[in-house]
């Protein structure tokens, strides 16, 4: 999914795209704004500056410093969001490996909710692997359609909105990060089958081959024991045996075999 692909909605209502990104990131042509957006940078850490609503902020958080935010430096710019400004939150980890736990932490004390949180594993960003959309509110926001279905908002300001908020985002971020566990599980169910059935065929095979094997096996014995096989071992044995030794020694063979029989 591309960049400007990740939530239909994401420049409803919005004036401006504040760009708080390291100077040597360049995302603006990723985000394929409306003309009528404008587009302006701005410092990370400006506590002067309160980013008022219809402004969308853009920022990439990562383990890479200095062109990825720590989570840590995200408080003071969550801190500075108006009501109803939205942040743009790109994501330089590996969904599998996101520390979604870190990226909780600011939210909830700044009033701020995930909206949407989509991969972005076929962008042309090169180290970004996902997006969240977030927004400073005054009430918890009713989750998107595809988590449930439409309905009220789940609460209104009150003491326990930091909680709410934190779960509201960690069901968001939660999906996000099982999302590609769940279809790495289809994947390995398709392969276990698979493999399943190879192990059948092999097994059956395998039965087959014993079977052969102790066919030969019970050959291999029976021409051991045979009375010619023994013969030539005594004359190879004892090349220059007298022609009266070896017809007595034939001669026993052959009573040893009437015996037998």
């Amino acid at each position: 999914m591309r960049l400007h692909e990740i939530d239909e909605r994401l420049f409803d209502g919005i004036r401006e795209i504040v760009d708080v990104t390291h100077e040597q990131v360049t995302l603006r042509r990723h985000l394929r704004a409306p003309e009528h957006v404008a587009y302006r940078r701005a410092a990370l850490a400006d506590p002067a500056e309160v980013l008022a609503d219809g402004v969308l902020v853009l920022a990439l958080a990562g383990p890479n410093p200095p062109g990825h935010t720590p989570p840590s430096a995200l408080a003071p710019l969550l801190g500075r969001l108006a009501p109803g400004a939205r942040l743009l939150l790109l994501l330089g980890w590996p969904v599998a490996t996101l520390p979604h736990h870190r990226l909780l932490e600011p939210l909830g004390p700044a009033s701020c909710q995930v909206l949407a949180a989509t991969p972005l594993d076929g962008t042309a960003i090169r180290g970004v692997h996902a997006a969240l959309v977030v927004e400073r509110v005054t009430s918890v926001a009713p989750p998107r359609p595809y988590l449930r279905p439409e309905g009220p908002p789940l609460g209104e300001p009150a003491d326990g909105t930091a909680a709410l908020l934190r779960m509201a985002n960690e069901y968001v971020l939660g999906d996000l990060v099982t999302r590609p566990a769940r279809r790495r599980l289809a994947e390995l169910d398709d392969r276990v089958a698979a493999l399943t059935r190879d192990l059948a065929e092999r097994d059956a095979r395998l039965r087959e081959s014993e079977r052969a094997l102790a066919e030969v096996r019970a050959r291999l014995s029976a021409v051991e024991s045979s009375s010619p096989l023994a013969l030539g071992r005594l004359l190879l044995d004892r090349p220059r045996l007298a022609g009266r030794e070896a017809s007595a020694g034939l001669r026993r063979m052959l009573g040893r075999r009437r015996s037998r029989q």
